[in-house]
């Protein structure tokens, strides 16, 4: 049976859809609300909330999951089987069925669906599970003998985290046969590369508490995960899973692209699987959003591309290429995987930005490792220093990892401690010097006077902008005083909107409220969060506090240039993904009433064109006046709709999403306009890097956008002046006047330029002789070293036959320029030997042409006679001179 992956695919997934699963479509390659990993790294990873729900959705599903690891980097290319990107086929229960269903439905689809040989299949378990143990040699017929007992590294999964659902697992093994591992022993699963494992059914029976207790769950489930490229290999027979129709035609692609030059078997073929791996995940990661970068996943995929480059560059291969062997991958995978057609030009162009990029160092950090390895090894050590493997992160962009692997390849290891202490002074180093900063919250420490019991801090702000409220706490700071009230309109910081301001008013004393920020409380019995409104007493004192209830009052004004300015970073982020791609995602914002500023993930700088179809969308939807659609619903909900969710956001089931129909709907706490309309105008005013892979736009909307266009239409009307023509006319006036300042540039240099030749005349006309010869030593009034060479190519044209010297002062340095013709110089009588001796008098040096070169004295003007005299004496010398004309 040689099933082709397509089919494969679809066999797994029709088999458990005829047992009663549903098929739940891969979830995104980064995990949507899951902000404890950077990639989805299996196929369970969207279904955790399901595991010990009382009432899930479903109770049975089944996936084809795409897949992100970073684990075993390492391995790839060395071995048959590891991979950066992979496809998990998976089978799950949420308290449905267990062991016997999960064993029985395995052995059914490997025997019968895809007719694997019993002969050559093994089964672990873990050593402490006797009902696994026995379904296998009770409930199929799996060969006598062929059940192995492990232990928890490698038959127990523990929880996602120190606490949670965990328990055994069995996995299934295929045997490759006694060539694979000559001295390997029958039946050592989990120890010889003889045993491949494909298929992993994991048994989640237990919950593990704080204690590290295990207590057996009520409702336990099952977790299986079986990978597609293993799969593939065992089914068409190949001898690696590059051999297979997964990646043979990656592998393929690579090889055209690459000349192989000296370069032994073993070498090329990991070179080979490298690439063909690494550009796989690159294509799907990019597809997903990820760029490139210095943290994180856009780290994690810089140090895969890098990787990839450095050993394209190892086969010869043109660069860049890597983008050739991506168009390969959309190509290939773009039938089961639409998501990489759409992204096509945004993965291609990543691609080869960032392989430019990297090749523009490549060479001299490649340079430069050799030169430290060289050291090492000329005083013995094994190790390279820590600062040196700095520097080529910092200088060269040689992620650490890509330095470890490269000194491997060298019998050489790393200063890990080292390198880790260089970054972090180089952190602490950026943090002094950053302009902006995280403020400590004002008086940490000080005690809290409580005035009241019960919750505290419910948010009221979406509905009302005044409100009495309780006091239920106070405490004097530095900088004045910071209250908390059982509820309040004041929205407190986050999500990038900066908290409100506004005033605190009760009998007998007043507060001007200048930030509100959500603090986590410092003293006993206190909710986990609550809103600390920060302000200043503008009446009264902290004993009025406790006095009266408190009427609080957000400044409208501020709150509604907020909503503007939050608004329009929904249309703008939109409006991105439309005009530059789907690649976008939203890096970091900060929504204030005077400004936005929103940072992206992008590979290049916004062009004009690509800024004004921004704008141009952005007040499309302004001008559309579309209601603004406000939900609170289920995260699952609002997933389903569509909604963009944020990498690193932690959010609950229920969830509040803003939407603008047809154009925009994210999920988002912040406060909002009711309508598109009330933003009024927004405007671009700056565009600018943050960082590899991210760029930042500012932007100013309402009133803010209104003085901004009055500005710039006032500097137009004082242009226009200045310039005596209409505001319509003002471009045209200052195009004429660059042109009429250009040629008056082009007359003055002629005008110069007649003057060096007339000087060389001049000169000319005092040149000694000999037969035939002729030389020339004199200072000329240039300022430029333009004019000085066109002296000198001036000179040498009318001498006809010999050699001269020229000397100028340019701003305050001396320059020298010799010249000599033809026969000459074969002669003997060469323009650079005779420059440099010239120049050595004054201190200086120099060099270039044997017909022309230049030389400088530095600042040693007073030596320029005594030059000149000494190129007069060698030219009287080796020309030999005669009477003058």
């Amino acid at each position: 049976m040689h099933e082709s992956a397509h089919e494969l695919r679809r066999l797994f997934v029709e088999f458990f859809r005829a047992r009663g699963h549903r098929e739940v479509p891969s979830s995104p390659l980064i995990p949507v609300g899951d902000a404890t990993l950077l990639f989805t790294t299996a196929g369970m990873v969207q279904f955790k909330p399901l595991y010990g729900a009382a009432n899930p959705e479903f109770t049975r599903a089944v996936s084809v999951q795409k897949c992100l690891r970073a684990t075993d980097i390492d391995q790839i290319g060395h071995t048959i089987r590891h991979h950066t990107f992979l496809e998990m086929l998976g089978n799950f229960s949420f308290g449905d069925y267990f062991k016997t269903e999960a064993i029985n439905w395995a052995w059914e689809f490997v025997r019968t669906v895809v007719q694997l040989d019993r002969d050559r299949i093994w089964v672990s378990v873990h050593d402490s599970d006797d009902e696994a143990a026995r379904l296998w040699e009770t409930e199929t017929d799996l060969l006598p003998g062929r059940v192995v007992r492990l232990g928890d590294k490698d038959n127990f999964w523990g929880p996602a985290g120190s606490t949670g659902a965990c328990g055994p697992s069995s996995e299934l093994y295929w045997d490759l046969g006694a060539a694979a591992d000559p001295g390997g022993r029958e039946g050592a699963l989990g120890e010889s590369d003889r045993y491949l494992e494909f298929w992993n059914l994991v048994f989640p029976q237990f919950n593990q508490d704080a204690d590290g207790r295990r207590m057996p769950l009520a409702r336990p489930g099952i977790d299986t995960g079986m990978g597609l490229e293993r799969l593939a290999l065992i089914v068409q027979g190949a001898p690696s899973t590059y051999e297979t129709d997964l990646l043979r035609p990656l592998v393929d692609d690579v090889l055209e692209f690459a000349s192989l030059a000296a370069m032994p078997d073993d070498e090329r073929r990991v070179a080979v699987r490298i690439v063909a791996d690494h550009v796989r995940a690159l294509a799907f990661a990019i597809a997903a959003g990820v760029v490139p970068g210095n943290e994180g996943r856009g780290y994690v995929i810089r140090r895969v591309l890098r990787r990839a480059a450095r050993r394209g560059r190892e086969l010869g291969a043109p660069s860049p290429f890597l983008y050739r062997i991506a168009e390969t991958v959309i190509r290939h995978y773009g039938a089961t995987y639409p998501e990489l057609e759409g992204m096509k030009e945004a993965i291609l162009r990543i691609t080869q930005f960032e392989e430019e990029r990297f090749a523009r160092t490549l060479d001299a950090g490649m340079e430069r490792f050799q030169a430290i390895v060289a050291e090492c090894q000329a005083c013995g050590a094994t190790e390279l220093p820590g600062a040196d493997v700095f520097q080529l992160h910092d200088a060269y962009g040689f992620p650490v990892d890509l330095t470890a692997e490269m000194a491997s390849e060298q019998g050489l290891t790393i200063d890990r401690p080292g390198f880790e202490t260089a970054m972090t002074e180089q952190r602490q180093r950026a943090r002094r010097a950053h302009r902006f900063h995280e403020v400590a919250a004002e008086g940490a420490g000080e005690p809290w006077v409580e005035l009241s019991d019960g919750p505290d801090s419910e948010f009221r702000g979406y509905e009302t902008l005044t409100l009495e409220a309780t006091v239920r706490r106070y405490r004097e700071t530095t900088a004045g005083i910071e209250v908390v009230l059982d509820e309040t309109p004041f929205y407190a910081e986050s999500g990038g909107q900066v908290g409100d301001q506004g005033a605190l008013e009760g009998e007998g004393f007043q507060i001007q409220v200048t930030d509100t920020v959500t603090a986590v409380s410092d003293h006993d019995g206190a909710p986990a969060k609550s809103h600390v409104h920060r302000g200043r007493f503008l009446s009264g004192g902290p004993a009025d506090l406790a006095r009266s209830r408190v009427v609080a009052r957000v400044d409208p004004e501020l709150r509604a240039a907020t909503m503007r300015n939050h608004t329009a970073t929904h249309l703008l982020h939109a409006a991105l993904r439309s005009v530059l791609g789907t690649h976008v995602q939203q890096a970091g914002s900060l929504v204030a009433p005077h400004r936005l500023r929103f940072d992206f993930t992008h590979f290049a700088a916004v062009t004009p064109g690509e800024r004004t179809a921004i704008e141009e969308l952005v007040n499309r939807e302004i001008l559309k006046n579309t209601p603004v659609d406000v939900r609170t619903q289920s995260y699952d909900e609002a997933r389903s709709r569509g909604a963009i969710a944020l990498f690193g956001e932690k959010y609950g089931r229920e969830v509040r999403t803003i939407g603008i129909p047809g154009f925009s709907l994210e999920l988002c706490g912040g406060t909002h306009c009711r309508g598109t309309g009330d933003i009024g105008l927004f405007k671009i005013v700056a565009e600018s890097a943050v960082g590899a892979g991210m760029r930042r736009l500012e932007a100013v909307t309402g009133l803010g956008a209104l003085a901004l266009t009055m500005e710039l239409e006032g500097r137009l009307d004082e242009l226009g002046q200045i310039l005596g023509v209409p505001r319509g006319q003002v471009a045209d006036r200052i195009r004429a006047v660059l042109k009429e300042n250009a040629e008056l540039k082009l007359k003055a240099k002629g005008a110069a330029g007649g003057g060096v030749e007339k000087q060389v005349e001049e000169a000319l006309a005092r040149a000694e002789n000999t037969d035939g010869h002729r030389f020339v030593v004199a200072r000329i009034e240039v300022d430029s070293v333009d004019l000085l060479r066109r002296a000198g190519d001036h000179l040498r044209d009318h001498l006809r036959s010999g050699a001269g010297v020229l000397a100028a002062v340019m701003g305050g340095k001396v320059s020298f320029l010799a010249v000599a013709t033809d026969d000459v110089i074969a002669s003997g009588v060469r323009a650079d030997e005779l420059v440099r001796e010239v120049a050595a008098v004054a201190g200086g040096s120099g060099g270039g042409k044997p017909h022309q070169a230049m030389g400088s004295g530095g600042k040693a003007v007073e030596l320029i006679d005594s030059a000149l005299d000494r190129g007069r004496a060698i030219l009287r010398e080796r020309l030999g001179v005669g009477a003058k004309p």
